[in-house]
């Protein structure tokens, strides 16, 4: 997960250096994931981004061209080659707090806040700093517990596991009174190289959910385990 070809030493540690993005386009976006008027309006950014590093325009050329081009692209719609999440049948109450956690990367790039609110990785697999990872891989096993904005009674857990799932081993949902229930994990385990959603069922539970504690087998799965979600399905919804 950290082995690129741009290494820093901090800690004794090597630590890869992500490649940035192309400071030409829009964050986020793509020419090769555009489709239609959109394509080409981020395709005429870049040109003039082109000429600006090359010298060709002046830096108040660069901005007004820049800005016009922006503010004609938020009127496009922008059409990316990457599905889109499934929408579940119930709704799902995300994760709005970190009580506690075992270990986490850092704390800015793969911290365990990163496994807050809706997907934002799913339905990509792979490693991404924006889903929540251990500070090791294969070392220990992990967990982290995180809480909701109000405490209901719950019906099931979805996880997101979108870099080398199938470390869930075990989770707990934890009552409003402090009792902890076990939710069951099935025994078969994802496809690897794959990112899965995981819905677990339980029988609606009499007390209301304060938390929900996720624990991984880190050496089950090697590598590091990535979570992109967690999420509750309410009895009431």
């Amino acid at each position: 997960m950290r082995c690129l070809l741009v290494m820093l030493v901090a800690c004794g540690t090597p630590k890869a250096v992500r490649p940035e993005t192309d400071p030409c386009l829009p964050a986020g976006l793509e020419i090769s994931a555009l489709e239609g008027p959109a394509g080409s309006i981020v395709l005429r950014r870049a040109l003039v981004c082109n000429d600006h590093r090359h010298g060709r325009i002046s830096d108040g050329e660069y901005a007004t061209q820049v800005a016009a081009l922006d503010a004609e692209l938020k009127g496009k719609r922008i059409v990316k080659h990457r599905p889109q999440p499934e929408v579940s049948d119930q709704l799902i109450v995300w994760a709005s707090s970190v009580l506690d956690f075992s270990s986490q990367y850092s704390e800015g790039a793969w911290s365990a806040s990163e496994v807050l609110g809706a997907p934002n990785v799913y339905p990509d697999y792979g490693d991404n700093n924006k889903a929540w990872a251990s500070h090791g891989a294969d070392d220990r096993d992990e967990w982290i517990e995180v809480g909701f904005e109000r405490d209901e009674r719950v019906s099931g857990v979805e996880v997101y596991e979108t870099f080398n799932p199938g470390a869930v081993d075990k989770i707990e949902l934890i009552t409003t009174k402090n009792r902890r229930i076990e939710v069951s994990i099935p025994s078969d385990a994802p496809s690897p190289g794959t990112s899965v959603k995981r819905l677990f069922d339980v029988r609606c539970t009499q007390e209301p959910i304060r938390s929900v504690r996720v624990h991984l087998d880190s050496q089950r799965v090697s590598g590091w385990n990535e979570l992109d979600a967690i999420g509750i399905v309410p009895c009431t919804r």
